[in-house]
């Protein structure tokens, strides 16, 4: 039974910040994310070429009248964050010279940037009815479009995923193949040595949100996690997922209050119920930096299965607090330091801890469209009580997350295959503990195929 109770570690915590691997929610996040970094990426495109040198101010003021130097300027000023600079050195481009379609195409995306709506549209209407190469005009149309989206109220989006997943010890073996029983070693074998698993997850997201007058927004989502399993089907998952909230728009700070109900399935029986809010603060301290605060709290219920009969001696309340900074260090590199501290309450004191998690996370927009996120997490793990049942000892965990992955839209392998992102991940996970039964290791390869609509 113990065994089984600890290949179920990764679903025990369904929080970002878990140091336990799998988890439903944030492998059902994943592809949002993924698709958000692509959507990011096609939008800086317009100022990331990598081949274009950078021109300085001293330059153009050496010749004034030179267009092309200007027009290399203001690229030079987005990729330096001054989005208001590229703005009036580009007015005064189109001005001087309206026919050059892409520095009008360049100046309405700023726009664009800036929420100056009108402008932009005005520019982006002037492009249309110019005589310009088709992909100017295209885009062009690509921007107008995304303005009319704005514009509306209210909206809606959804996105499935699917795809595939391996992981080379699935079922959390320990590494050195034996598990502590009243504190002896005992040799592991059958079912409970290290085994490889293949899985076929399943996402999909349901969401619509409200713009409210002062900038405020109310919002609310449903969403779907499964993934099951090839070989381990008692580790087949199925997860449920409501959020509704409200953004706040202070002159301080972004505040957004969030309610979430959670339904976990473990082998097609009810594993886990969860109840509880969020409170998040952001705020944007200037072009290139945000920096955010959350605190959460949920109640979580855990169901005994016939897999784990002892699942209710979980149950117990769950606090998180988390800060950190995101910070453009270029424009198509954004890193995120993160801090999260949690305390897990549970009906036995020895499934009951606190844990500090360090994170570092790293999007960098490739371009076309094309993102690479990477991220390293370390979390260390202090439990209450010991487990008679294993050792006299109290558990004591560090573990160490690497992860990365790769995005793409197949548009640029066909162009009819447009709104289809595919990513392709891997995360290492490494274990330490006191305790051999919580010490282990496990590679994950995954590959997705994303497709989102949203008005």
């Amino acid at each position: 039974m113990h065994r089984l109770a600890l290949a179920l570690a990764p679903f025990l915590v369904v929080s970002p910040a878990s140091a336990q691997q799998g988890n439903p929610e944030r492998e059902g996040q994943a592809p949002a994310q993924a698709r958000a970094a692509q959507q990011g990426a096609a939008a800086a495109s317009e100022a990331s070429s990598a081949s274009d040198e950078n021109v300085t101010y001293e330059a153009v003021m050496a010749d004034p009248d030179n267009i092309e130097l200007s027009y290399r300027w203001a690229r030079t000023q987005i990729r330096g964050g001054d989005l208001k600079g590229a703005s009036a050195t580009l007015e005064r481009v189109v001005t001087l010279k309206p026919n050059k379609a892409k520095a009008r195409l360049l100046f309405a995306i700023v726009l664009y940037r800036l929420d100056d709506l009108t402008s932009a549209e005005r520019e982006l209407t002037t492009i249309t009815e110019m005589s310009v190469p088709s992909d100017i005009k295209a885009e062009a149309q690509e921007y107008l479009t995304a303005i009319q989206r704005r514009r509306r109220k209210t909206h809606f989006n959804a996105m499935v995923s699917a795809g595939t997943g391996f992981d080379n010890n699935r079922n959390a073996s320990p590494a050195d193949g034996k598990a502590l029983l009243g504190g002896i070693p005992v040799q592991l074998a059958g079912a409970n040595e290290r085994r490889d698993d293949f899985s076929y997850p399943l996402i999909g997201t349901l969401g619509v949100s409200r713009d409210l007058r002062g900038g405020h927004r109310a919002f609310g989502s449903f969403s779907m996690f499964q993934a099951e399993q090839v070989l381990t089907k008692t580790l087949n998952v199925k997860a449920y997922s409501a959020r509704a909230g409200a953004t706040y728009a202070s002159p301080f700070a972004d505040i957004t209050p969030t309610l979430q109900l959670d339904h976990i399935q473990l082998a097609q029986q009810t594993f886990l119920r969860g109840r509880g809010a969020e409170l998040h603060f952001s705020r944007k301290v200037s072009a290139r930096e945000e920096r955010f605060f959350r605190t959460a709290y949920t109640y979580q219920d855990y169901s005994p299965t016939a897999q784990v009969g002892t699942a209710n001696e979980r149950s117990g309340n769950f606090w998180e607090w988390g800060l950190g900074a995101g910070y453009w260090v270029q424009p198509t590199h954004r890193l995120t330091p993160s801090y999260t501290y949690t305390i897990k309450n549970a009906a036995s004191l020895y499934n009951a801890y606190t844990r500090h998690a360090l994170g570092l996370d790293h999007t960098w927009l490739l371009g076309k469209g094309m993102f690479l996120m990477s991220g390293v997490t370390a979390g260390y793990d202090r439990y209450e009580a010991h487990d008679g049942f294993v050792s006299p000892e109290i558990r004591q965990d560090d573990n160490y997350r690497v992860r990365t992955m790769f995005g793409a839209p197949l548009s640029l392998l066909w162009a009819p295959l447009k709104g289809l992102l595919a990513t392709a991940g891997y995360e290492y996970y490494h274990s330490l503990s006191n305790l051999s039964n919580y010490a282990y290791t496990n590679n994950k390869l995954t590959a997705m195929l994303t497709y989102a609509w949203g008005n």
